[in-house]
C-alpha cells in the first residue's frame, strides 16, 4: 500500500517523464527519464528488459497504473530484502532457509 505521499511522488516523475503528455511511457521516455529519476544507472538492454516486463498489456507504452504496479512491487522488493537482511544479520546459527522464510512471512507479514 502506498501512502498519500508516495502516491503524489509517483504521479510527479510519472509526468516528468512523460515528456510528450500522452499519459503513457515509451521505450524512449523510459530510457531518458529512468536514471534521472530513480538514481540508477541500468544498461540499456536491461532497462528494455524491464519496460517488457512492466508492459502487462503489451502495447508498447506503461501505462499510469502499470508503473503504479511496478513501483509497489519494487518497494515492496526493497523492504522484503531489509527484512530478509536483517534476519540473516541476527540468525546466529544458520537456520536452515525454510525456518527463515516461516519466520520472516510469519514477523514481516
Amino acid at each position: 500500500m502506498l501512502t498519500k505521499n508516495e502516491k503524489e511522488n509517483l504521479a510527479k516523475i510519472f509526468k516528468a517523464i512523460d515528456k510528450n503528455g500522452d499519459g503513457k511511457l515509451s521505450k524512449e521516455e523510459i530510457l531518458e527519464g529512468y536514471d534521472k529519476f530513480f538514481g540508477k544507472t541500468m544498461e540499456r538492454e536491461d532497462v528494455l528488459k524491464m519496460f517488457d516486463a512492466v508492459d502487462i498489456d503489451k502495447s508498447g507504452f506503461i501505462d499510469y497504473s502499470e508503473f503504479v504496479v511496478a513501483s509497489m512491487n519494487e518497494k515492496q522488493l526493497l523492504t522484503d530484502e531489509k527484512l530478509l537482511s536483517a534476519f540473516k544479520m541476527f540468525d546466529k546459527v544458520s537456520s536452515p532457509p525454510f525456518v527463515i522464510y516461516h519466520l520472516y512471512y510469519k514477523i514481516g507479514r
